[in-house]
């Protein structure tokens, strides 16, 4: 019992200096202050990362590699931009290279996957949000056209083709996540509220989508029999997996519109088309999982009563009940002007 509450307690100190090193690196104008925010965050994580399971020492190992040698060479290309007062344009390179390993985009985005399935549900969940802050907004101030369009294509293509054939639902989380950097990339080409806004909602469907894939044990594919005592839940999570594909009118589909508008007003076809077609691929898989849920499921569907002590249906209902509010916001904006 003394054990529990000390671990509980350790566990709470952390999240509360990850927190706060992240919302001290938001704020600074200084690459220095951000770099030790950084290191902040990850040591803040790590033990995180550790506690209660032994398993993941090799997750935990793995993490600390990557960050550690990206923090070194992130803080030589610091030093290299002050040496020459800020001018020194090849320096540039390193540090959004070093970025991108530690947001864990393509092509750096192997040992992010890798930890996924290692992972339990509370600690996936803050890899796919919480620590991508810090580097997606070190890169936005960045404002590397060419990288941009790198990270786009790389993340957006890389993200759908390699989540087609996947079966364990942890690493279709992730490569879901690749595919949606690519499109926050891109919406960091508009402005600072757009990527934020997108970033919002790629939380709160991520959330979802880890909560429920974990209170369900539906790990695999193949366990998605599990849905098949509560029709009500499988519903939802057909809604959130068509959300996170951005199917139209589903929350997903907003800050995906707002993209496509923008790069259509800019002339950037070919970028435009890419996205386009590898966010129809990541569609695919997500009805794919659909069908899957629907064939192993084939009984008579008949509406249950809500569980009211579920807090899973409350939450995915209420996603369900911001895009169509979201929708109609914007359908007024655009009538507006």
């Amino acid at each position: 019992m003394m054990k529990s509450m000390l671990l509980n307690s350790t566990k709470m100190m952390m999240m509360i200096m990850l927190i706060t090193s992240i919302m001290l690196a938001i704020s600074t104008n200084s690459w220095i202050t951000l770099w030790m925010m950084m290191e902040i965050n990850m040591m803040s994580f790590i033990p995180i990362l550790s506690m209660n399971n032994m398993i993941n020492s090799e997750s935990t190992m793995k993490y600390f590699l990557i960050q550690s040698i990206t923090s070194m060479i992130l803080l030589m290309s610091i030093i290299i931009l002050w040496l020459n007062n800020n001018s020194n344009i090849k320096s540039n390179l390193p540090i959004n290279l070093s970025l991108m390993m530690k947001l864990g985009s393509a092509p750096f985005h192997w040992w992010f996957i890798q930890m996924a399935e290692k992972l339990n549900m509370i600690n996936l969940l803050t890899l796919s949000t919480l620590q991508k802050i810090i580097p997606l907004t070190s890169m936005f101030y960045m404002n590397q056209s060419t990288t941009i369009y790198l990270m786009i294509i790389m993340n957006t293509i890389m993200g759908s083709i390699n989540g087609i054939n996947q079966t364990s639902m942890y690493k279709i989380i992730t490569y879901s996540s690749v595919n949606h950097i690519g499109w926050m990339t891109a919406a960091m080409m508009i402005n600072q509220n757009s990527w934020k806004l997108y970033f919002t909602i790629y939380s709160m469907m991520m959330t979802s989508m880890i909560m429920m894939t974990h209170i369900s044990k539906t790990l695999n594919l193949y366990q998605m029999i599990n849905l098949k005592h509560n029709n009500i839940n499988l519903i939802l999570f057909s809604m959130n997996l068509l959300s996170m594909g951005g199917l139209p009118p589903m929350t997903g589909f907003l800050p995906k519109w707002m993209i496509i508008m923008y790069l259509s007003m800019n002339s950037n076809i070919m970028i435009l088309s890419i996205m386009m077609i590898t966010s129809i691929i990541t569609l695919y898989f997500y009805i794919k999982i659909i069908y899957s849920m629907l064939l192993l499921n084939n009984t008579k569907m008949k509406w249950m009563k809500q569980n009211s002590q579920n807090p899973l249906n409350s939450m995915l209902l209420t996603n369900l009940m911001m895009s169509i509010m979201l929708m109609i916001m914007l359908n007024m904006m655009f009538f507006m002007y």
